[in-house]
């Protein structure tokens, strides 16, 4: 692994009024041999790729996407694939079309030939779900579950192994070389390659990212990807050749970068500043005030020829600048609306969803406004019978006939063999003979017929009824239904529009998963018969319920402290109910020498940590809180802080007499060499009192005895030892000291109590003898 450099922003930063520009140092650059990073939070990507020669734009507001005519700029088709006010998604590629549906997280992809759908798959709803195409090549990114999975682009199927990342996804995206980059939540991003043969990822390499940021952002290039971080403004460039690592101060708060650029030209819009990031020719990071350009709150760049473009939602433009900052050219109006960016074959679309009219931008700058809705263009439904087509070609070609049968009959034209066998009773001479397209029947016993009655049409079943819907356990709901009159073949049940499972026609109830906690759906149900489907049922609205959510602004505060514990109040803001209400908080308090918990429906706390019984500290108190529904316990919000320093003691008065006197015991004869001294102890009353510790500090080295003593003590026992032989007198003392632990190289000492002893001594005759 690569480490990042310690040091990301550059020492100076050199600004112009409304440009601001960061020089990269040569040192800087040849240090940043580093990887990026992912997508975190942040706005939504608007811009869409189109490289298939076919333009689709979406058209939100309808719940439609609309086939525009690249040589004549007119919509020639159209597809309904949502409800109108959900938000949809394009991925497109070879002839293909992956539609993902930012309100419900159903995934459809379309065969652009038939507008049929040919898979369908859920997913989490929102932006954490992103579709890559690649060359005829399908995967799925999910932010929401940490996966990144290679799946079959006609039935969105899963293919062969997933890659997790246990610590959560930041994102993943594709460079122009095919490569797989990922960002994990453990500061790795990893390159992936797929392999066909094994039907598995493939890790190339991984870099270390450290001290980037947790949330991040990505621009794939055509070989390699930048990262820029909103929480630190470091920007991170890898695998281009050119890597470089720099930072802008102003890319700070949601941000909207573009889905893939030059890796010389490189804009990232930061809308909550009025801001756009551009990174040139990795040397050079400029800072474009935009709303000083008629652009406040910028949304998601392209660039495209060395310009970038921005839209402007609020104020109905794209703004175009050169790689400096400065403006490129003329702005481009796009009246009411928020335009999104497409890129389709070397020109640039601006679509404005709900809008009747669009902008092509060529490759020299020049636009053109085209159509691109129109509302007679009747859009297919992708989710039609392919079978109930050739029936109604049927049925025209029966009506086409019933027509002719109802003419009036006339003679059939008479022939004379003169005449070449052209007829001869038509008033302007020969025609055509008419021949008629009736189908009889002979009836028997004579050659005569009569017309066959048209068979009458299957009655379509009528729509089903829900009887009954309920949230069942986390994200699941169930539904029950009765089919009015004959039974459907199959049932379809729906979820926001979207089906969610297809059931047999003998089944009518079945359970939902997976369903997004806390906000309320609607469930409807279709039948499925020969003849093509029922109308849905009328639907039933209910709100899947899941574990609540952690809770947030949990902080504590010290409310009390003594040498043996500390006492803490915590408070908290309400969990998400996800559905469910919640009847029950739990707080989990860890210190270094114990905890405390508590338990309860109000949203403050209060607990209490030990602290230890010899030093009185309590180092650090950890707290975790929870919210408990009728589904389950949530993840906790967490927090923690420093418990105040080890309240002191006061120390006794210094030079006080606590030793009074003593009594020495022992034999004085030859065999007298230790004596045991007890002393009378009277402690003062700041002595007695005193909570800390009392020790004992012997002045010489022929005295032993405890090494401390209760304060309020009132006798100490010691042994003195004999010098030698030859002693006659020893000189003994003590000194008690009182210190609290605490605080151990402040202390004060007792007077000093000194006492003598007389060993018995004489040496009698020559040899050296001790007499009595």
């Amino acid at each position: 692994m690569r480490l990042l450099p310690q040091r990301l922003v550059p020492p100076m930063l050199r600004r112009s009024r409304d440009r601001g520009s960061a020089e990269i140092g040569v040192a800087l650059v040849a240090a940043a041999v580093v990887a990026g990073s992912l997508v975190g939070t942040g706005v939504a990507r608007t811009a869409v790729e189109v490289t298939d020669g076919v333009t689709w734009l979406a058209d939100s507001p309808t719940g439609q996407v609309v086939e525009i005519n690249p040589s004549t700029l007119e919509p020639q088709s159209a597809a309904l694939v949502g409800l109108p006010g959900q938000q949809l998604v394009l991925s497109q590629d070879r002839g293909r079309l992956v539609v993902a549906n930012r309100a419900t997280g159903a995934l459809t992809s379309i065969d652009l030939a038939t507008l049929l759908a040919s898979g369908r798959r859920d997913a989490t709803p929102g932006d954490a779900v992103t579709v890559l195409l690649d060359h005829g090549r399908a995967f799925l990114v999910d932010r929401g579950v940490g996966l990144v999975a290679s799946i079959d682009p006609v039935t969105l199927a899963t293919r062969g192994r997933v890659w997790l990342a246990p610590k959560g996804l930041r994102d993943a995206t594709i460079d122009g070389k095919g490569s797989m980059w990922v960002a994990s939540g453990d500061d790795a991003l990893t390159r992936l390659t797929w392999s066909e043969a094994s039907l598995a990822f493939t890790s190339e390499e991984t870099h270390a990212l450290t001290r980037v940021g947790t949330t991040v952002r990505l621009v794939a290039h055509e070989r390699g990807v930048t990262a820029v971080s909103p929480s630190t403004g470091a920007i991170v460039q890898v695998g281009t050749g050119h890597d470089l690592v720099s930072a802008a101060p102003q890319m700070r708060g949601p941000i909207s970068p573009a889905q893939s650029s030059s890796s010389s030209l490189v804009p990232v819009s930061v809308p909550e500043r009025d801001v756009v990031v551009i990174v040139r020719d990795g040397a050079t990071v400029s800072e474009v005030r935009t709303a000083a350009l008629g652009c406040p709150r910028p949304g998601a760049p392209v660039e495209l020829h060395g310009v970038v473009y921005v839209p402007c939602p609020s104020t109905g433009r794209v703004i175009r600048l050169d790689g400096n900052g400065a403006k490129a050219g003329p702005d481009i109006l796009t009246g009411k609306g928020a335009p999104e960016l497409v890129v389709d074959d070397g020109a640039l679309l601006v679509n404005v969803p709900g809008s009747t009219k669009g902008v092509k931008v060529s490759a020299d700058g020049t636009t053109t406004s085209f159509v691109r809705f129109d509302e007679t263009i009747k859009p297919a439904d992708v989710d039609r019978d392919p079978a109930k087509d050739d029936k109604k070609a049927e049925e025209k070609a029966k009506k086409d006939r019933e027509k002719d049968r109802d003419r009036p009959k006339k003679d059939p034209p008479r022939y004379d063999p003169g005449s070449g066998g052209l007829p001869t009773n038509t008033p302007d001479g020969p025609k055509p003979t008419h021949t008629s397209t009736r189908t009889t029947t002979p009836t028997p016993g004579g050659t005569g017929g009569s017309e066959e009655p048209p068979s009458a049409p299957t009655p379509a079943p009528k729509a089903p009824v829900i009887t009954d819907a309920r949230a069942t356990g986390s994200g699941s709901a169930s539904v029950t239904w009765t089919q009015p009159g004959a039974g459907a073949s199959s049932y379809d049940v729906l979820v926001g529009g979207s089906v969610a499972v297809t059931v047999s026609g003998s089944t009518t109830s079945t359970t939902l998963t997976g369903l997004a906690t806390g906000s309320t759906v609607q469930i409807t149900v279709r039948g499925t018969y020969a003849g093509g489907r029922t109308v849905a049922s009328a639907p039933a609205a209910v709100t899947p319920a899941g574990a609540p959510g952690a809770p947030g602004g949990v902080a504590l505060s010290e409310t009390a402290r003594s040498r043996t514990s500390a006492t803490f109040a915590v408070s908290w803001n309400a969990a998400g109910d996800n559905g469910s209400a919640v009847t029950r908080y739990a707080v989990s308090a860890t210190g270094a020498h114990g905890s405390d918990t508590w338990s309860g429906s109000t949203r403050s706390a209060s607990v209490t940590v030990p602290c230890d019984s010899g030093s009185a500290s309590c180092g650090s108190v950890s707290v975790s809180v929870t919210a408990t529904n009728a589904v389950g316990t949530g993840p906790a919000g967490t927090a923690s802080a420093a418990v105040s320093p080890t309240p002191g003691l006061a120390l006794p008065p210094a030079g006080a007499t606590v030793v009074a006197s003593q009594v020495s015991e022992g034999a004085d004869d030859e065999f007298d060499y230790e004596r045991v001294t007890t002393l009378t102890l009277t402690p003062p009353a700041g002595w007695a009192s005193f909570g800390g510790v009392c020790s004992v500090r012997y002045t010489t080295a022929y005295t032993s005895g405890p090494a401390t003593v209760p304060c309020s003590a009132t006798s100490l026992q010691v042994t003195s030892t004999r010098l030698s032989e030859a002693s006659r007198r020893s000189n003994h003392g003590v000194v008690i000291r009182a210190y609290d632990p605490a605080t151990p190289g402040t202390y004060v000492e007792s007077a000093t109590f000194t006492w003598s002893l007389v060993w018995p001594i004489d040496v009698c005759g020559t040899g050296g003898k001790i007499c009595p």
